[in-house]
């Protein structure tokens, strides 16, 4: 039996269901795996297109209602925000807002929040609609703990996304909400200089041990000359405080360090270098070297 050609125009769609499928011809055998990947149940993609999560969204977004805001985990995904594995997990499910309704969508792989949305915490990116970066730091107030929410905060203030001030705005006049309490208490502690999670993670457990640090402290050497900048840093004790993450263990990074960490010593700085394993235990050791290097000074 002669097989019909598939239809070039299902090819060309963000996603396209069974039934449509069916009314232009084609038959279950051929939206085999090999050529078509199900998105959700019932709607297909083209195979040979990558799945990431940004196509995955607008892929959904056909399957979904038409006030469907891709929101909470997912949102922090594609503005490429850091959140903790246990809240960001791998690209499934899919986390969308829906105006509240009587009967809620159910699919397997999308986890749906009932919502209403101003028009005004709704952002475009690219074909899809998410919620604002202000309105994702409210809505991740309910799941994360205050040094992560801090950590995401952090990153919004440095990729210039939101502003301390529009936080404060945004999560001021908000009334029995869960996690609002949270979100408020962690605005006055947020600062856009911090370069990852882990500084911020390290700069507030300091603070908290009454050791408060200056992000992105500038050194300088004896003639005045800026050196560099310390991921935390105490100018009057010149004490440094720095994280290494694993890629400062790889050849060019470690080679940068060395030179960078000799020049802070001949500037008459004190380098207090952390790593992963001080951010177990609610750093009670890093805590303790730092206190003893400031005693030092």
């Amino acid at each position: 039996m002669t097989r019909l050609p598939f239809p070039t125009e299902l090819t060309t769609m963000p996603a396209f269901d069974r039934a449509l499928a069916r009314t232009r011809g084609v038959t279950d055998d051929q939206l085999r795996p090999q050529r078509f990947v199900r998105v959700t149940g019932g709607w297909y993609v083209v195979a040979d297109q990558p799945l990431d999560l940004p196509s995955r969204c607008a892929a959904l977004r056909e399957a979904l209602p038409d006030d469907a805001v891709f929101s909470d985990a997912t949102a922090a995904a594609l503005l490429e925000l850091p959140l903790p594995a246990h809240a960001l997990g791998d690209s499934l499910p899919v986390h969308v807002t829906l105006t509240p309704r009587p009967v809620v969508p159910q699919r397997r792989d999308v986890v749906v929040h009932q919502r209403t949305l101003p028009p005004h915490q709704i952002q475009q990116l690219r074909d899809i609609c998410i919620t604002t970066p202000d309105r994702l730091f409210l809505d991740l107030a309910m799941a994360l703990s205050r040094e992560d929410l801090a950590a995401l905060g952090d990153a919004m203030l440095n990729n210039g996304l939101v502003t301390t001030g529009g936080l404060a705005d945004a999560v001021a006049g908000i009334k029995r909400r869960r996690g609002v309490r949270l979100a408020r208490a962690t605005v006055p502690l947020l600062d856009g200089r911090a370069q990852s999670p882990p500084e911020t993670l390290v700069r507030i457990r300091l603070d908290d041990a009454g050791f408060p640090a200056e992000p992105q402290c500038a050194v300088y050497d004896q003639l005045g000359r800026l050196i560099g900048h310390a991921d935390l840093g105490y100018p009057a004790a010149r004490v440094a405080v720095e994280y290494e993450g694993r890629h400062h263990a790889e050849g060019a990074q470690f080679d940068y360090d060395i030179d960078r960490y000799s020049r802070f010593a001949a500037a008459g700085w004190l380098v207090v270098r952390c790593g992963r394993k001080d951010l177990l235990d609610g750093s009670t050791e890093l805590i303790s070297r730092v206190r003893a290097a400031l005693a030092m000074r």
